[in-house]
């Protein structure tokens, strides 16, 4: 008897923007930029800063006094809500 065997293909990630996306930047709390904040609250896409068509895209974390916040960002339609870290 053969083992069975799946191959299961995953599409292509993109890579994270790193200097915008505000998912993949560590924050300093005190340092934000409007822009940045305007992100982190979901008014701005994380990812490229447009402001129409937003949708869930996970969490975007801020060091302030020694702990980490939490915030649920957004992403516009025609950015993935994947490829931060």
């Amino acid at each position: 008897m053969q083992p069975l065997t799946r191959v299961v293909r995953i599409p292509a990630q993109p890579s994270p923007r790193t200097d915008t996306d505000v998912r993949a930047l560590e924050l300093d709390g005190w340092q934000l930029t409007s822009e940045q904040r305007d992100r982190l609250h979901g008014n701005a896409c994380a990812r490229c800063g447009g402001r129409s068509g937003l949708r869930p895209a996970g969490y975007a974390y801020v060091l302030m006094r020694g702990s980490r916040h939490g915030y649920g960002v957004s992403v516009c339609g025609g950015c993935p809500t994947w490829g931060a870290w």
